[in-house]
């Protein structure tokens, strides 16, 4: 699938951002795109790793105690 941009703002910055790296605007773009989808999916990890360790903190939490002496018994 080809992708064509026939919004002007997103070509101006496409070109703006391939001169300032030196790359082309397609590899400029990708990078871009690469970078942002990266961080996205590191969000969404941290985000299911939380949910993940606070259903096991609730787990624990809600445990049975089967040995109730202190640490010095």
């Amino acid at each position: 699938m080809a992708l064509h941009i026939e919004n002007a703002e997103v070509e101006a910055l496409a070109r703006e951002l391939a001169e300032c790296t030196g790359e082309t605007p397609d590899r400029a773009v990708r990078a871009a795109l690469e970078r942002t989808l990266a961080f996205v999916r590191t969000a969404e990890r941290r985000r299911e790793l939380r949910a993940y360790v606070e259903a096991l903190q609730e787990r624990v939490a809600a445990a049975t105690v089967l040995d109730d002496r202190t640490d010095d018994e």
